[in-house]
């Protein structure tokens, strides 16, 4: 199956020069006019869904993946053709319920009682990695317009989900917690891969697996 991989990123100036070498180059960079910091997330995300639907682009699967998670591209791709019909409103990652909303001004993630005024998140499924189809996207799309952004992107998309009636699958192979290459074989993804030394040494791991599958 060909892939299309588009990094979606905020304005730097300092490593701007940089930034634009890399799209021309390569033309895998869209880039918006903010501050690529955790607050304008959300923002990313919205901006991302509306240029998916004004390309028309001809996916069968979207996948959003955080820059610090490893992916293990095969069990990737087969849980999208065994779980995400094209015509279904579903999307698949690691489903969160009954979270609170942090009240804490200090948090990263606070959220303020006139922002969001319920006790509880509805379900929602972590930010770092999901996989869904075009269908959803487009739906997305219409929806952003008429609702309130919420600075917590994932918990927004949650509300959003809520809803529209978009069913949001948990599956045990998106992990929300590091673990190494070897440990991925029969999982998704997994977060915090700090580095690129971290992230090429245990890709290789994980490349190796399927090599030696492809031999036998």
């Amino acid at each position: 199956m060909r892939t299309l991989t588009i990094f979606i990123i905020g304005y730097s100036e300092p490593l701007q020069s940089s930034i634009d070498y890399e799209s021309k180059k390569y033309d895998d960079i869209l880039q918006f006019d903010m501050q690529d910091i955790y607050d304008n997330l959300v923002f990313k995300t919205v901006f991302s869904i509306a240029w998916l639907c004004d390309i028309n682009i001809q996916a069968k699967f979207i996948h959003f993946v955080d820059d610090d998670r490893m992916i293990n591209p095969q069990n990737l791709l087969d849980l999208a053709i065994k779980s995400i019909p094209l015509f279904e409103m579903k999307m698949v990652g690691f489903k969160v319920t009954s979270a609170k909303p942090y009240r804490n001004s200090s948090s990263k993630w606070y959220i303020s009682v006139n922002e969001y005024e319920f006790d509880f998140w509805p379900p929602y499924l972590i930010g770092g990695t999901a996989v869904t189809n075009m269908m959803v996207i487009k739906t997305l799309k219409e929806a952003i317009p008429y609702s309130k952004v919420i600075r917590i992107e994932d918990a927004y998309i949650g509300i959003l989900a809520n809803m529209l009636n978009i069913n949001l699958e948990h599956n045990e192979g998106f992990l929300p917690v590091f673990v190494p290459g070897s440990k991925l074989i029969d999982k998704i993804s997994s977060p915090d891969y700090k580095s690129y030394g971290i992230m090429s040494r245990e890709w290789k791991v994980i490349n190796a697996h399927f090599e030696y599958q492809y031999r036998e």
